[in-house]
């Protein structure tokens, strides 16, 4: 009898050893894990900024797009006025707004965010407005306003790129945008004749 018990718990003791898991198997599995990890997770991340970075280039754009549509198709606004339509943006700020131009001036006055016609873009947490370029005059805005009107559109540049309006017989404006970590930047280019060319990198 006693050698029946010996050899069942030789064999119990070889099964186990056989189908169970040493300890070197199981942190050389741990650390193919951790190290797959460590590929995929940023990876992910900079696809979700260059996606965020992307979409927000083309928010912008449909924006100058949308106004200078409204502007075209003489838009009327709550009040009745046909006005011209325009997209204001500030560097320091993380809006981007399609306004009517109710007063005429050209640029974005008191109210005329609020009125039913507007868009307030916000930005997505991810992306920031890094500069304003004026590429004529390779110049740097703060900020910049452009209505149009028919036929052609009236441009308003305030900010250390200096202040003038008036109708806009050509011109061309870039916006640049990157992720608030700095590693990807994108443009949308502005031309003030209302064109809006393709985005770069």
């Amino acid at each position: 009898m006693g050698f029946f018990k010996q050899q069942s718990k030789q064999i119990l003791e070889k099964k186990f050893f056989v189908f169970g898991f040493s300890i070197i198997e199981l942190l050389v599995v741990i650390s193919i894990i951790v190290v797959i990890s460590l590929v995929t997770v940023p990876s992910l991340r900079k696809s979700k900024e260059l996606k965020t970075l992307e979409q927000t280039a083309e928010e912008i754009s449909l924006l100058y797009s949308g106004a200078e549509t409204r502007a075209l198709a003489v838009y009327q606004t709550e009040s009745g006025a046909f006005p011209g339509y325009g997209v204001h943006m500030d560097k320091r700020s993380r809006s981007v707004v399609l306004f009517p131009d109710l007063d005429g001036d050209g640029e974005l006055s008191s109210g005329e965010d609020t009125d039913s016609a507007s868009i307030i873009y916000e930005l997505p947490a991810l992306v920031r407005i890094k500069d304003i370029r004026d590429k004529e005059h390779s110049r740097s805005c703060r900020r910049l306003d452009i209505v149009y009107i028919r036929p052609l559109p009236t441009i308003t540049v305030s900010g250390p790129c200096g202040s003038g309006k008036g109708k806009a017989e050509g011109g061309e404006f870039e916006i640049q945008l990157e992720t608030e970590s700095g590693r990807f930047s994108k443009s949308v280019f502005v031309l003030t004749t209302g064109i809006l060319p393709g985005s770069g990198w």
